[in-house]
């Protein structure tokens, strides 16, 4: 099962950031992201960036240089792969096989399936790069939605305030909110989240 209690710090974290605001208008995508990242890296590597917090240690700092280095050599490779053997790129190599902290998470529950490196890299890459670019933009989205709906966020948060205090949550227990489901296949529908 699920363990929520992690995913918990960082929207706890979250919170304090955004409730600092005065209620003037707040770019929720950075924080999106933020979280997305914060969570999504404790999830699979077992250590969170932490750049909710706004002190991202060294190591977080330099692991996130390396994804985003990755990412874009990634696309490049993608959108123009005849032209990959001229173009060698030193710093996308180095940072595509960049090995960060020593406890991880998923990487464990990978490596239990199969033993070959470039398999594990591969299924840790189709998990993480799209997770916490696809979480944020669907969250900024589902926000903006509320921001110009407000019956329909009244009686979303009616239905949430109606399960219970935050720290009773498991991985089921949203499933069991019709409405945010039907709020958020509506948020989707409108504007699928591809990241």
């Amino acid at each position: 099962m699920l363990d929520l209690s992690a995913y918990s710090v960082h929207v706890d974290r979250l919170l304090t950031v955004l409730l600092k605001y005065d209620g003037s208008g707040v770019d929720l995508q950075t924080y999106f992201q933020s979280l997305a990242l914060d969570s999504s890296t404790e999830l699979h590597f077992g250590h969170s960036t932490n750049y909710l917090s706004r002190n991202p240690t060294v190591l977080a700092q330099t692991f996130l240089q390396a994804c985003a280095c990755s990412k874009a050599g990634i696309m490049k490779r993608m959108q123009l792969p005849q032209w990959d053997s001229l173009t060698p790129d030193k710093r996308f190599w180095r940072d595509a096989s960049y090995k960060g902290p020593t406890r991880l998470v998923l990487v464990h529950q990978v490596a239990e399936e199969s033993q070959n490196r470039e398999e594990i890299v591969n299924q840790l890459l189709n998990v993480f790069l799209p997770a916490h670019d696809a979480t944020a933009v669907a969250l900024t989205t589902l926000f903006f939605h509320l921001s110009h709906h407000p019956p329909v966020y009244a009686t979303l948060h009616r239905e949430i305030l109606a399960l219970g205090p935050h720290a009773d949550w498991t991985f089921e227990r949203p499933k069991a909110c019709t409405y945010l489901r039907a709020v958020m296949n509506e948020t989707l529908r409108l504007n699928p989240s591809i990241g």
